[in-house]
């Protein structure tokens, strides 16, 4: 692992990019590159550091603006070197495995106390704000026909959700009562819409990251902006194969010769990354949740399609009988962690995220087809 630098050398500042070898955080860090800023990585393996170096920055024409650390989400150990020198936080890292866990904590322990332990070491350096990176699941709830909008909640005490989705909502509820405990104390940091808490339920679900989350946090004012993206399209920098595109790998070599009945807004990981990047110096974004999606909503059979007239002839675009499903969701836990999703449409309100940065969406077509030509390229 390299040592960490804390010379600042970029006028714009540097940024600490959790959960970098994943592949939100490498698309964050190499558009942070791209806009000028520093970078400081972490990763729980430090083996994949000349990995993600080369996928973020190919052309080696910012080296010597990267670093890396290594910490992990339910330790204390590395937080505070980690955040020091660092002007901004991306708070990327959050656990999740294709099949639902045993144990729903094996999701929602480090979810949430990963989150609070940025929050707080954060805090603690003076960082001015922190971006943290939650998801669609966090709104919608158990609701098979939902419109999403900035007050959209799902509430794990009421809605019948998987692990993941509990993991999502309880971490994001966690970060947002930080930040607002942290106005009460340091005064107030403008309008967040983050809804109602209901008790401020994510706070006490992951077990606390240890001492005081509230300690020496009157010195600075922190500020929150949360990322709400959907299923996760997009090129690979490195090859590795995360769950979504898997989906549309199946669907090129016909693995996947039917498709759930799904329909949801998708987003491209690029767009994710950009909203991120852009939020760091947006006033605006202040104390507030945005989703980052098409502002259409897609079927998976749609996915199929656009890669069959990409010339993906195995790839078949029909939808899968929904009880043939749940049948076979006894039998195969991959299966049983979609059905939640499964018979769902789903739609989003996207327009105050239109009118707050500086984005149009990538069209979906083209985030498939790119998607698809990334995963060649690697297989190839």
């Amino acid at each position: 692992m390299a040592k960490t630098n804390m010379a600042k050398t970029n006028k714009k500042g540097k940024v600490l990019v959790t959960g970098v070898t994943g592949f939100v955080g490498q698309h964050c860090a190499e558009r942070l590159l791209h806009h000028g800023y520093e970078m400081r990585g972490s990763m729980r393996n430090p083996s994949k550091e000349a990995l993600v170096r080369n996928a973020i920055d190919p052309n080696g024409n910012h080296q010597e603006s990267i670093e890396f650390c290594q910490l992990d989400l339910l330790r204390d150990e590395g937080w505070e070197e980690a955040m020091k020198g660092c002007d901004y936080v991306l708070h990327v890292a959050s656990p999740f495995y294709i099949n639902e866990p045993k144990d729903e904590q094996e999701f929602i322990k480090p979810a949430v106390d990963g989150t609070l332990r940025a929050m707080r070491f954060a805090k603690q350096a003076g960082v001015k704000k922190i971006v943290v990176t939650s998801s669609l699941v966090a709104m919608v709830g158990d609701s098979k026909k939902a419109h999403l909008t900035q007050e959209s909640w799902t509430d794990p005490e009421r809605h019948k959700v998987s692990a993941y989705m509990k993991s999502k909502a309880h971490a994001e509820r966690a970060a947002w009562d930080f930040y607002e405990k942290q106005s009460e104390e340091g005064g107030s940091m403008g309008g967040s819409t983050r809804g109602n808490t209901d008790g401020g339920m994510g706070g006490n679900m992951g077990g606390s990251t240890s001492g005081n989350t509230n300690g020496n946090m009157a010195g600075n004012k922190m500020e929150l902006t949360v990322v709400n993206p959907g299923p996760i399209f997009g090129p690979t920098l490195t090859g590795h194969i995360g769950a979504s595109l898997e989906i549309v790998e199946n669907l090129m070599t016909g693995k996947m010769p039917q498709q759930p009945n799904v329909v949801y807004a998708m987003s491209d990981v690029r767009d994710i990354a950009e909203i991120h990047v852009q939020a760091l110096e947006n006033e605006r974004s202040n104390g507030k949740r945005f989703i980052v999606t098409t502002e259409e909503s897609y079927a998976f059979t749609d996915v199929a399609r656009v890669l069959q007239e990409s010339g993906y002839e195995k790839a078949t675009p029909k939808t899968a009988p929904s009880f043939l499903l749940k049948v076979l969701s006894l039998f195969k836990p991959d299966v049983k962690a979609m059905m939640p999703l499964v018979d769902s449409h789903v739609t989003v309100d996207l327009s105050p995220t239109l009118a707050t940065f500086d984005w149009q969406p990538v069209a979906f077509e083209q985030t498939i087809r790119d998607t698809a030509k990334s995963i060649a390229s690697f297989r190839s």
